[in-house]
């Protein structure tokens, strides 16, 4: 659902501190209210520490799958799952205090959008975590044996 194989996790580590070292810096050249938005929804931190943490423990279970780990497992998703949400829904709220009663183009060095093309974006976000939910519940189901119709061990958790 959310597998980075491969990824070098002190390194994503660090770039996530590199990211919030520098958003705090941006965030320096906005007034106070307008500074909250941009450490609130410059950068989705929350959603890439939670996975970081999720990737931990995925090769964790891959290693070594036991019924304890994938109930861990479980639970760490639907906390990524979570934070991803709120991350969206952060970011869906500073939007449409900035953005939602304009009609106009927003313009882009690599193209253009409008207000309803963004609504539309974070509605897709958010069908997207509900997709994802069930097929966390049914990646975890298949692992603890509650159905027959399931993919090989290797590709239930990638």
């Amino acid at each position: 659902l959310f597998a980075v194989p491969g990824m070098d996790i002190q390194q994503f580590t660090k770039n996530i501190n590199d990211l919030v070292v520098s958003r705090d810096h941006i965030a320096t050249y906005y007034t106070s209210h307008q500074r909250k938005h941009v450490r609130d929804g410059l950068y989705p931190i929350n959603f890439l520490e939670s996975l970081t943490e999720l990737e931990k423990l995925r090769r964790k279970l891959i290693q070594n799958p036991t019924k304890q780990l994938v109930h861990k497992y479980d639970r760490a998703l639907k906390e990524v799952l979570i934070t991803y949400k709120n991350d969206i829904e952060t970011l869906r709220t500073i939007y449409e205090e900035q953005f939602s009663k304009s009609l106009d183009i927003i313009l882009f060095t690599v193209g253009n959008t409008t207000p309803s093309a963004y609504i539309t974006f974070f509605n897709a976000l958010e069908e997207n975590i509900h997709i994802k939910n069930l097929e966390r519940k049914n990646r975890t189901r298949c692992f603890l044996g509650y159905t027959k119709k399931c993919k090989p061990f290797t590709s239930t958790f990638l």
